[in-house]
């Protein structure tokens, strides 16, 4: 079951995992759902990958 909720987590997140992020991404933090990722902040809008939405904040 774990195996089933990782692979959606991935395929949701668009085949971006922890381990594909470059040094040059920063920390965000939702205030919405409270999630934690990485993106580059170049990328405008920033949003979160777990509830789309774009009210986020750099942690």
């Amino acid at each position: 079951m774990a195996e089933i909720f990782i692979l959606i987590l991935y395929m949701y997140m668009g085949g971006k995992l922890m381990d594909d992020y470059n040094s040059s991404t920063v920390y965000f933090r939702c205030n919405i759902c409270d999630f934690l990722f990485q993106e580059d902040p170049e990328r405008f809008p920033v949003r979160c990958f777990q509830c789309g939405s774009e009210n986020v904040s750099r942690a």
